[in-house]
């Protein structure tokens, strides 16, 4: 799915390439008796730095197409997603790059939605569940409109056994309407 392999053998390469350099110029500053303690801290960081973006680079990542066909859905949507702050990928340049995260989210949002939830009700819900870790007042919050949704379709089931009684009595009559036209 993600180009893990070329990210990794890139950061490889760059570790390699600082290490050699990091040498380099401690080799040098030795021989000229210089202390390189600060040399050191600087090119700890550098490597440090390198390190965090190849680590960053082997976690999954997603593009923006991968998902859309993972998902059924266009592009454009997942775009509307992150404009209403549902999901939040960092970005390469101008490229979205999605993490695990805004995956779990984009399947949470779609659930919802097929659930009938509201996109400003999940996002609600991810709202309480980034302030509170705890969990329970999403909870609350996710059995509050379970409950809402519930009696929503509870009301349309009888609704519609409604018009399916009242259809099947107007079928029944029309029926025995026509069989009186043919017999008489």
């Amino acid at each position: 799915m993600a180009s893990k392999g070329i990210f990794a053998e890139a950061g490889v390469r760059i570790r390699l390439s600082l290490t050699i350099h990091m040498n380099r110029v401690g080799s040098a500053l030795e021989k000229s008796r210089h202390s390189y303690s600060g040399l050191n801290m600087l090119m700890e960081k550098i490597h440090t730095e390198a390190s965090d973006d190849v680590d960053l680079m082997k976690g999954t990542t997603y593009t923006i197409s991968e998902l859309a066909k993972e998902f059924d859905v266009t592009p454009r949507a997942i775009r509307f997603y992150e404009d209403q702050g549902l999901i939040s990928p960092s970005r390469k340049g101008r490229r979205r790059v999605y993490r695990e995260r805004d995956r779990v989210r984009l399947k949470l949002v779609l659930r919802g939605k097929r659930l009938g939830f509201a996109l400003s009700e999940v996002k609600e819900m991810f709202d309480l569940y980034d302030t509170a870790p705890g969990e329970t007042a999403q909870l609350k919050f996710l059995l509050g409109k379970i409950q809402e949704r519930r009696e929503m379709l509870e009301q349309q089931r009888q609704d519609i056994e409604a018009v399916l009684h009242e259809m099947e009595s107007v079928e029944k009559r029309a029926l025995s309407v026509l069989d009186e036209m043919e017999e008489g």
